[in-house]
């Protein structure tokens, strides 16, 4: 059984991302919370939004974002997606 991955981000971090590691075929969606990205197709992955990933069998998400990773973790919690599923690239701020 494949890991299968949710990339959270669909901005300029995950395109570069997604060039330089070749991960891809553990990734099944990617996710953002920008409207512009939601329904589109970006590098062979459809962009989802973070209500429709609720939905989603995964296994995990990795955060594509160094500005906005605590923000959207937050958010994640918030929503409901459980902490241990959830990869940051980068360490908590401050510590």
């Amino acid at each position: 059984n494949k890991t299968k991955v949710i990339v959270y981000g669909a901005g300029e971090h995950t395109m570069q991302l997604l060039t330089i590691n070749d991960f891809s075929s553990n990734i099944i969606f990617l996710a953002d919370s920008n409207t512009l990205y939601q329904g589109k197709n970006m590098l062979g992955f459809q962009v989802l939004s973070m209500e429709e990933i609720s939905s989603i069998d995964f296994d995990y998400i990795l955060i594509s974002s160094a500005n906005f990773e605590e923000e959207i973790l937050n958010q994640l919690t918030t929503n409901g997606f459980e902490k241990k599923k959830i990869i940051r690239l980068y360490t908590e701020r401050g510590l």
